[in-house]
């Protein structure tokens, strides 16, 4: 635990360090930040930017810790009873699940955390622009117990369902031009169809999941459940729920979410 806690320290310093020498990657984050907040002010916007600085050399640093010391998650990420009798009312269902997540606190933790707790998770991915990047995160999800499959194999997917596995999604992301076509903060955005089409397809129930960095260093895992009471809902709809979940969790805790995407900017999809 003290080899985590200087390591962190460590790392968040490096961090504000990275933000200080070079400003102009800040540029993003900022954008990010004024569509959330219209209103915010300069030493707010500031403040918020150096903490997602130090946040994101945490990050790293958790990634590297633990592909070291799978056994140690348990002993920094928390999972609440209530949120773990939740899953069991959603597992009950005899039906396989989706945890719908997003790119905030250390969402690779969080899928390392859920198989420390004895959930079989298989993740949905989108492949990393890099090969260096793929290969470190790979690296570090093998050494967790995380299982991938390609959100391309379609036939892989089915038949996960089909077994009834636990799917994890991270669905902040661009969905191009087969995605749902919404308005967030102003701005025409394309949230991917994914989730809510095998909801609605499968009648599979939905859990929204993300891990919540505590001042203290430490980890809480938090769920929402966001499976639909209508069997009618229409994809859009429940799109447009997912959506508003993303959006009351970031507006919460914006230093924790991962502003170096710049998700507001103008996008053409082709679908007017």
């Amino acid at each position: 635990m003290l080899l985590y806690r200087i390591g962190s320290s460590t790392a968040r310093l490096i961090g504000l360090f990275v933000y200080r020498c070079a400003p102009s990657l800040a540029e993003v984050p900022e954008r990010n930040l004024r569509a959330l907040f219209p209103d915010i002010s300069e030493f707010k916007l500031q403040k918020t930017v150096r903490e997602f600085f130090r946040q994101q050399g945490q990050l790293l640093f958790e990634l590297f810790y633990f592909s070291l010391f799978p056994d140690q998650i348990r002993r920094i990420v928390r999972f609440d009873e209530l949120d773990q009798e939740l899953v069991k009312k959603a597992r009950s269902s005899g039906k396989a699940m989706i945890f719908l997540s997003m790119h905030l606190g250390n969402w690779e933790l969080l899928g390392g955390a859920l198989v420390a707790y004895g959930l079989p998770l298989t993740s949905i991915y989108l492949r990393a622009r890099s090969e260096l990047q793929e290969k470190i995160l790979n690296s570090y999800r093998d050494k967790v117990g995380i299982r991938l499959i390609d959100h391309d194999n379609i036939l892989g997917v089915l038949r996960l369902i089909r077994k009834k596995e636990v799917l994890g999604l991270i669905s902040d992301h661009d969905g191009g031009p087969n995605g749902i076509r919404l308005s967030w903060c102003g701005c025409d955005v394309s949230f991917p169809a994914g989730p809510a089409r095998l909801s609605k397809r499968y009648g599979l129930p939905v859990v929204g999941i993300y891990l919540k960095r505590k001042k203290n260093g430490f980890h809480r895992i938090v769920l929402e459940n966001l499976t639909s009471a209508n069997p009618d809902e229409s994809v859009e709809d429940q799109s447009r729920r997912y959506l508003e979940f993303y959006d009351q969790v970031v507006r919460k805790v914006p230093e924790q979410w991962q502003l170096f995407y710049d998700r507001f900017k103008k996008r053409t999809y082709g679908l007017d």
